[in-house]
């Protein structure tokens, strides 16, 4: 394996995987085409700010690709014998994000916490668009979860929420500020005299004192208060799926069947502090929360069968007087074109951790090495907009960009997505297996 891998390094040789990347590879073992600048998912419309003339301007980032996997280079690997397990690390000196972008006068996606908020009446917004973006670091709901953001991304159950609020932002935004039972419920619905903003300030509380055990979450009015709004989120979602066929609905669906097991079980089960919550979520096994998902046993909580029966019951009534609606159709009567260009940004990503398996058998030297895992930490993307809008308008949507994090945050996420697909891991195995069978070759 040293032999091969080096091999993948030396230039000069037609194993040299800069060169494989960049013209492909035809050698009678393996024939691998130029690896192609890998695709990124569209995003937006996201709002950016309200202003006449325009009203409230959207920004549409699509056809983005990450080019430059040309620039890879070694950091060296790690091989256990025994397991079969493959560690390496390699960098990027240069990764190009680029694609089109149009700006419109309709408010569309933003950051899902921030609508949330909104509907609750918890945050005066200076514009409804500056609050969908999540700009308002002034309201501390949205700041506090931010905060806990960054503690959750320090394990690998935490990332794994975080990623799964990313990976699904846009179908919460569909369902949370579009025509549906959940926006009608999220802000009307009461359990025990109390509504979703009374929970939110209680959790808030807690989260400023996560450690106070005066000061807990989790009690059975809580508890049955957040079933109500898991159900009625549900409920909307599925609703949206039987009326588009849009499979997001049903992945933002799975996403918060996980969410909800990982954080509500082990250590941090009922009544209990917001620290207790984090510390159950840091020693969590990722997958646990898959396997809970899948499993009946909330038909079996008292406390889940009363919220379902008061949420089925509203949801029928809602339904029979009211068409679910996404949001982005209801903006798209409104929208207007106010102009197209192209986006980009350079940036280097000084590592990234690949892992996999390497099997040994056969007859004969066998040796062949399965990539199954890309990780890193993709650097702060500022994208730089053409200059094809008109100058006022341009610096505006410039500036917006400049100051919106949870923009910046979501293309982190989706070019760590775009680079860590398993067409790209299956890719670069073919391409390390190429040189292992150079090396073995008698």
């Amino acid at each position: 394996m040293q032999l091969a891998w080096k091999l993948l390094w030396t230039k000069g040789t037609p194993f040299y995987l800069p060169t494989i990347i960049l013209n492909g590879l035809e050698d009678g073992r393996a024939s691998l085409p130029p690896l192609a600048p890998r695709p990124v998912k569209d995003l937006g419309p996201i709002a950016l700010f309200n202003k006449d003339p325009w009203g409230t301007v959207s920004i549409s980032l699509s056809e983005a690709t990450v080019a430059g996997l040309d620039t890879i280079h070694d950091q060296g690997f790690e091989f256990d014998s025994k397991t079969g397990a493959f560690n390496a690390k390699i960098g990027f000196d240069s990764l190009v994000l680029a694609g089109k972008y149009s700006v419109d006068g309709s408010g569309l996606a933003g950051c899902a916490v921030a609508a949330a908020t909104v509907l609750l009446g918890l945050l005066p917004p200076r514009s409804s668009a500056a609050a969908a973006d999540g700009s308002e670091l002034d309201d501390e709901h949205i700041a506090l979860a931010r905060n806990y953001q960054a503690q959750l991304a320090q394990s690998p159950t935490g990332q794994q929420l975080v990623g799964a609020y990313y990976d699904n932002n846009d179908a919460m935004n569909e369902i949370v500020r579009g025509d549906t039972f959940f926006r009608h419920a999220f802000p009307t619905v009461v359990t025990d005299g109390k509504t979703s903003r009374d929970f939110a300030d209680q959790t808030t509380v807690a989260a400023k004192s996560p450690n106070d055990p005066a000061r807990s979450v989790g009690d059975p009015t809580y508890r049955l208060h957040a079933f109500k709004m898991q159900l009625a989120f549900a409920r909307s979602a599925a609703k949206l799926w039987e009326n588009t066929g849009d499979s997001k609905y049903l992945e933002v669906g799975k996403a918060k069947d996980e969410f909800y097991h990982q954080a509500t079980h082990g250590p941090a089960q009922g009544t209990t502090t917001v620290g207790n919550v984090m510390e159950a979520i840091r020693n969590a096994d990722p997958g646990a929360a898959r396997a809970l998902a899948t499993q009946s046993h909330l038909a079996l909580d008292p406390i889940y069968e009363a919220a379902e029966r008061e949420i089925d019951e509203a949801h029928a009534r809602w339904t029979a007087a009211n068409v679910t609606r996404p949001y982005s159709e209801l903006a798209r009567a409104v929208a207007s074109d106010l102009g197209q260009g192209t986006f980009s940004d350079a940036f280097g990503v000084p590592s990234l951790s690949l892992s996999g398996t390497i099997e040994i058998g056969g007859s004969g030297p066998n040796v062949t090495l399965t990539l199954t895992r890309l990780t890193t930490d993709i650097p702060e993307i500022d994208i730089a907009l053409s200059t094809s809008l008109p100058d006022t308008l341009y610096d505006q949507v410039v500036q917006s960009l400049a100051d919106a994090q949870f923009i910046k945050d979501l293309l982190r996420r989706s070019v760590e997505n775009a680079l860590g697909t398993k067409s790209t891991l299956d890719y670069l195995s073919t391409a390390v297996n190429a040189a292992i069978a150079k090396v073995l070759a008698p």
